[in-house]
């Protein structure tokens, strides 16, 4: 069975958060990323990764409108994200609605304080005499933290800004779903990534420890591949090029390589394939066939 095939296909077609062109833009962003970045995404929680994610997203603006950001990523600049920018920026830790106040959604201490502060509202009369209400809730309490709180988000008459005193936890809470959602996508194609690199190293491991059992295995995959020749027009045979793994198998392999990277390419509706790079060969594209063949022919060795 071609498992990373059957993953990829699964990865892509579940879109129970995302459309596919929002995961195809999200595979993008993970091929971005370099390794330390990589490995942070799929093992740090989810207050670390948002952390992490908004230094890309955010902080590499100049005065021009343009990204810098990508001292992060890997070359060329992140296109993925200057192509997508209303959609990678729903994800941060700020709190929806909020102008800039409210605090960070992941800090516990400020969702504490906005919780009493909303407590203290309602207690004087709520959303239904808003000015004086925050008036007579900032007179009324002596903890400089709730006092904050209640005065920050627009000024004491600020029918807006207690409004989001009393809603700011539950917006707070919908942000977080909302990053949890992304995060865990994020993770899953990260996973993906690594599970291919992983098989590319260990397949280049087997070929280097026996090439003759490699070359054997490799001729005997190629030959009984019931792709290998198919029936085409008229009742013509049609010759699948599989060159790009005889290459690999018998080329490429055929020495140890330590800096495997590949990246799973999507380009517009075209079916996905792995480009495969390394410091010692140009890169190959390997398409889903490529790829069936060579776990089978790995599977051998």
């Amino acid at each position: 069975m071609a498992e990373i095939n059957a993953m990829i296909n699964a990865l892509l077609a579940d879109h129970s958060y995302f459309n596919t062109q929002q995961l195809h833009s999200m595979v993008a962003f993970v091929n971005e990323l370099d390794e330390e970045t990589l490995y942070q995404f799929e093992n740090s929680d989810e207050r670390t990764v948002m952390y992490a994610y908004e230094q890309l997203v955010f902080s590499g603006r100049n005065n021009r409108g343009n990204d810098i950001e990508m001292g992060l990523l890997n070359r060329p600049a992140n296109t993925a994200v200057q192509n997508n920018r209303a959609f990678f920026e729903r994800f941060n830790t700020s709190v929806p609605y909020g102008r800039g106040y409210g605090g960070n959604v992941y800090e516990d201490s400020t969702k504490i304080k906005y919780d009493y502060a909303s407590k203290i509202l309602n207690a004087v009369g709520g959303l239904a005499t808003m000015g004086g209400g925050i008036a007579a809730a900032v007179a009324a309490t002596t903890t400089t933290t709730v006092r904050a709180a209640l005065t920050a988000t627009g000024g004491a008459a600020s029918l807006a800004g207690g409004a989001l005193v009393l809603l700011r936890n539950s917006l707070a809470d919908s942000q977080v779903a909302s990053n949890k959602r992304f995060i865990e996508t994020v993770k899953k194609i990260v996973k993906a990534r690594n599970k291919v690199n992983k098989f590319f190293e260990e397949t280049n491991n087997k070929v280097v420890k026996d090439p003759e059992k490699a070359a054997t295995q490799l001729q005997a995959g190629l030959s009984s591949n019931p792709n290998r020749f198919t029936r085409g027009p008229n009742n013509t045979t049609v010759f699948q090029n599989l060159s790009a793994v005889e290459k690999l198998v018998q080329e490429d392999f055929a020495s140890q390589h330590y800096n495997i990277k590949t990246k799973l390419i999507i380009r517009n509706n075209d079916p996905w394939f792995i480009r495969l790079e390394t410091l010692r060969s140009e890169p190959r594209e390997l398409t889903q066939m490529d790829m069936e063949v060579l776990q089978s022919v790995a599977s051998r060795l």
